[in-house]
């Protein structure tokens, strides 16, 4: 009997080495100081004489890259840049046209007969001539107007998709953030396992536990190691979107990156915000104009058409010719012409109609998509609210099994609590701590989304340090230009 409670002192020795060293507190219990441990950080634990951890890669340096290298947003760039060049078109129509023809031949004639005369001529002729559209039923300014608006609405779309590779590159990051601190505390529970596992050996040993306590130590160790390889591959999977995302791997990054600035104090100022900025409602507003300008250019093809045309001619006759050796003829001449329009099958008239249906459809869609985006700001907010309460009541859920964790593993010591007592609690621990590391990283999404909501997301609003592109640069060079190829 002696020996057995020596090894129970023993068990309770090892026992003591498995909660994980941290600063002790006073914590008021039943109006009585007690002393409890605070609860393990969820970061990464480390040497408490190592160096403080560098960060290589911080949050808005990775979108920052992911701004400037994704292809995804330089295909939206490039879809714009395509866009403007239809302002270009429009504008062509106030231009005048003008082409030129020019043949050159070389006929030979053998007229038969005793003498066989060849007759062998060279006639060169060319034209130039030109075309100016002086008024078409203000169809021109129609179309100008309609391409504008477009435009309007592509660059809208480009700060959408701006928006989408941010949003997915700060949730990529969050996502790494996160994984990183899940498979550390596995880890660590796993490292507390395994002792648990040998010291519930060496109690079973000296006599004190049964053969059941050490099977349950066991299969706890082993779904412990389970779950670690499953977080191991989960990290990996975010590596991957990581990478895909922000065009570099996922190096020492932020343990816990600051939420933006930039997210509104209340919903009422997100809304304001998104009913201004959202590219959702703005492309939206744009296409309901460009449907307007589309009704008068259907309307414009049943009005007159007045148009200049030109030409100058100039015919160089064979010297074989029947008007003379070198004989030239040269012309030139201006005329107006007027198309008016009185019956073509009803074909305009049903144009008409259709163009204003379309514009009635673009003015419910305004509505449709402003009902959506007020949606949207509103759960975004909401979201964002419950995940920074979520992380309040994470914190203090953890802090209290951790105490939890503490007291039962001191009482199973004592005889008190059984080893399924200290495994439950140790995972409940667990648990807690890894649902404050997933709530830690649902808030800063959410608050991501707050701002993609209200269209704030943009890395112009973020202040990120690169060069911002600019869709003017390239409208404003190109959109009046009369000569040029591009790039």
């Amino acid at each position: 009997m002696g020996y057995a409670r020596i090894w129970a002192a023993l068990a309770a020795v090892l026992m003591a080495t498995t909660v994980p060293s941290v600063a002790q507190k006073p914590v008021k219990a039943h109006g009585k100081t007690a002393v409890a441990q605070n609860i393990p950080k969820v970061e990464p634990e480390s040497n408490a004489e190592a160096e403080p951890k560098k960060v290589d890669f911080s949050l808005p340096e990775a979108l920052g890259i992911a701004y400037e290298t994704n292809p995804q947003l330089a295909a939206a760039r490039a879809g714009l840049r395509a866009t403007d060049e239809t302002v270009a078109q429009a504008n062509a129509k106030w231009r005048p046209t003008i082409s030129a023809t020019g043949t050159y031949a070389y006929n030979e004639y053998k007229i038969s007969g005793a003498n066989g005369v060849k007759t062998i001529t060279h006639p060169l002729q060319a034209q130039v001539g030109f075309q100016q559209e002086l008024f078409r039923g203000g169809r021109t300014y129609a179309e100008i107007g309609k391409a504008k608006a477009n435009v309007r609405a592509a660059r809208a779309d480009l700060t959408a998709t701006e928006q989408t590779v941010l949003l997915a590159a700060a949730t990529a990051y969050m996502d790494v953030v996160r994984d990183i601190a899940i498979v550390n505390l596995r880890r660590h529970n796993v490292d507390v396992l395994r002792r648990q596992r040998d010291q519930t050996a060496l109690e079973f040993k000296a006599g004190s536990v049964t053969r059941t306590d050490v099977a349950q130590a066991e299969a706890r160790l082993a779904g412990a190691q389970a779950a670690l390889t499953a977080a191991e591959g989960q990290l990996a999977i975010s590596r991957a979107s990581f990478s895909r995302v922000i065009g570099r791997p996922a190096e020492t990054l932020e343990d816990r990156p600051a939420t933006p600035n930039l997210v509104p104090g209340t919903e009422e100022v997100a809304e304001t915000a998104a009913a201004k900025g959202n590219p959702a409602l703005v492309q939206a507003q744009e296409y309901e104009r460009a449907a307007s300008y589309a009704v008068d250019d259907a309307i414009g093809a049943m009005l007159p058409e007045v148009n200049l045309q030109g030409g100058y001619s100039y015919s160089q006759q064979s010297y074989a010719s029947a008007l003379g050796a070198g004989q030239v003829t040269q012309g030139i001449g201006v005329q107006a012409q007027v198309n008016i329009p009185i019956y073509q099958g009803g074909a305009e008239q049903s144009a008409i109609r259709q163009a204003k249906q379309q514009h009635a459809q673009a003015q419910l869609n305004v509505s449709v998509t402003d009902r959506q985006v007020r949606e949207a700001v509103s759960t975004a907010w909401n979201t964002y609210q419950a995940a920074l309460a979520n992380i309040a009541s994470n914190e203090a859920t953890a802090q209290s099994n951790e105490i939890a964790f503490n007291g039962v593993s001191k009482e199973q010591r004592v005889g008190g609590r059984t080893v399924l007592d200290v495994l439950n609690a140790q995972q409940e621990l667990l648990n807690a701590q890894v649902t404050v590391v997933t709530s830690r990283r649902d808030a800063t999404v959410a608050a991501f989304q707050v701002l993609a909501a209200s269209g704030l997301l943009t890395a112009k609003s973020l202040n990120l340090k690169v060069p911002y592109y600019d869709p003017l640069d390239h409208y404003e060079n190109n959109a009046a230009k009369w000569f040029s190829f591009g790039d």
